[in-house]
């Protein structure tokens, strides 16, 4: 019989090195400066990642949400309410935001509209109004000031893009396609339609950054503005978007994931308990294998149930009086199951004995 072997095991049984390396990670671990990491979860990469990673549930086995699309769609629906980024009904904070988003557009527009090209287009034709302005500015000596700022100023230019009402149009139409990505300045503003506080985290020259978007009610709503255009209050969509107070998300280039922060305190007791279920299935494998048992599942669910009602049983004692109680009582278990067959064997035995020597004893007939 193969003598058992100690295992290591954490928490009363010793950590087992070797096992360790047998392990795989499922998700994608990333290292903080602090003492936190983010460990970044599988998210639909369809266009709409953002609404994925933020609402969406693992159920398949990757985090998607099934009304992204709708999501996207009621943002637009909530910005068609404005012509415009000078419409005075649009409350102050929505179009502060606004303002930075659309200040984007002048440094990579391809990159950040997606397949806009109405978007792209005004950008090009600003920026060609402005490269011309400087240059007539330039030749021109005595002008008024007014008349600079209203023909030659790239302030007064740039102004002027950003009112646009073509340019608003034109971002309607590109927020509603999965081509287009939403970018952190948007953030502000998805958090305040869903209100839901979003954590977002990146990394900005190899190091990691975080930035918190809470909800802002004055952003959607502003009564005094709605009460003067005779608007009605905006309502929060909560059937689609739900009740979720807050989600952390991780931003990878053009993806977003779905993401958690955890202690370097709770990884390593993870890390304890994954080492303990491990070592302790390897224990469970050598006394099916000092048994004599095979390693088949219905044996096993035995042995581990058994193992485990012992382990509840004497948590303040040593693993070795488990191991060995454990190997006792299947043991014991074995021999019981094997005693009433050589029981029968024996009565058996005896039976036909007996009959041989009764046979022996009746008197035989006289022919």
């Amino acid at each position: 019989m193969v003598g058992l072997r100690k295992r290591k095991l954490p928490n009363g049984f010793d950590s087992i090195e070797n096992a360790k390396g047998r392990k795989t990670s499922e998700s994608n671990v990333e290292k903080e400066p602090s003492n936190n990491q983010v460990v970044k979860y599988d998210t639909a990469g369809d266009g709409n990642c953002f609404f994925h990673a933020v609402f969406g549930d693992n159920s398949s086995g990757t985090y998607k949400a099934e009304r992204a699309q709708d999501m996207r769609m009621e943002w637009h629906k909530f910005l068609s309410r404005f012509t415009s980024l000078d419409d005075p009904s649009m409350p102050a904070p929505l179009k502060d935001q606004l303002e930075k988003v659309f200040n984007m557009f002048f440094n990579k527009p391809g990159d950040l509209t997606g397949k806009s090209d109405k978007i792209k287009g005004l950008v090009k034709q600003t920026n060609r109004k402005i490269e011309n302005a400087e240059e007539y500015a330039e030749a021109l000596d005595g002008i008024g000031e007014s008349d600079y700022n209203a023909e030659y100023n790239s302030d007064f230019i740039t102004r002027s893009f950003l009112d646009k009402p073509e340019l608003y149009q034109s971002y309607l139409e590109a927020i509603e396609s999965k081509s287009y990505f939403p970018f952190i300045e948007e953030i502000q503003l998805l958090a305040s339609l869903a209100n839901i506080e979003i954590n977002v985290h990146c990394k900005v020259s190899g190091r990691e950054k975080q930035q918190k978007f809470e909800p802002n009610p004055e952003m959607i709503n502003n009564d005094q503005l709605n009460q003067m255009f005779n608007r009605e209050s905006y309502k929060l969509n909560d059937e689609l978007w739900g009740s979720k107070e807050r989600e952390t998300i991780y931003l990878e280039g053009n993806h977003y994931s779905r993401a958690k922060i955890v202690t370097q305190e709770l990884i390593k007791q993870q890390q304890e308990q994954e080492d303990f279920l491990l070592a302790k299935q390897l224990q469970i494998d050598e006394i099916l294998e000092y048994c004599d048992l095979s390693k088949d599942i219905s044996e096993r669910v035995e042995i581990e149930r058994e193992f485990d009602e012992l382990l509840a049983k004497n948590a303040d004692g040593k693993i070795g009086d488990v191991i060995w109680q454990c190997i006792n009582d299947v043991q014991q278990r074995i021999k019981c199951l094997e005693e009433p067959v050589l029981s029968r064997r024996c009565s058996v035995e005896e039976a036909r004995v007996e009959k041989t020597f009764y046979q022996q004893q009746v008197p035989q007939p006289v022919r």
